[in-house]
């Protein structure tokens, strides 16, 4: 599979990344280790080009939350996802320079019955401003931990919180039952 890759690919995905202001990308499986290792290097990254520690501990956090939800995802939804042909490496996190910011992208298939609550989530956490997630971030801190398998939970609060503007995300559906969620946040 690998031998198909050849140097002009290589060469254009490269330059691709590079106009994107793409600093950092991961593709594969998120298993502890990985996320443990790509976010130390992520670290030492960020600490080497920015001087800022408050966005460089913003954006780690950032990446953590995203990978643990990726990570978590498809440990709880792996059976299904594996009926669909997708295996354990579901999912992306691209990181680059957007003007002042630093953009995390993430990314990963879903079973199709997973979108609705998710959706519904991220909705009512976009719709909030900075005093809103922080109140919401300390009543679900106070209530009962989420239940196993539900998910979506204090981890993107966290992403929120530490977001300059309201995060984003998209949703693509493939008529197999699995829908490509993303999402964007700008630290």
């Amino acid at each position: 599979m690998l031998a198909s890759l050849s140097v002009a690919t290589l060469i254009e995905l490269g330059e691709q990344l590079n106009n994107a202001n793409v600093q950092l990308c991961f593709n594969g499986p998120f298993t502890s280790g990985i996320i443990q290792h790509f976010g130390a290097a992520l670290r030492a990254y960020l600490q080497h080009e920015q001087s800022d520690e408050t966005e460089v501990t913003g954006v780690f956090s950032v990446y953590i939350e995203m990978a643990q939800n990726i990570q978590r995802y498809v440990a709880r939804h792996s059976e299904g996802l594996a009926a669909k042909g997708v295996g354990s490496s579901n999912g992306i996190i691209v990181i680059g320079r957007s003007g002042a910011h630093t953009s995390l992208i993430a990314g990963n298939w879903l079973l199709s019955e997973s979108v609705g609550p998710l959706k519904s989530r991220l909705d009512e956490i976009r719709a909030l401003d900075g005093a809103g997630l922080k109140a919401m971030y300390k009543k679900q801190m106070r209530s009962a931990p989420v239940a196993e398998g539900e998910g979506a939970g204090l981890g993107l609060l966290t992403i929120a919180r530490h977001a300059a503007s309201p995060i984003t995300y998209e949703l693509q559906q493939r008529p197999t039952g699995l829908t490509f969620f993303s999402l964007l946040a700008e630290v």
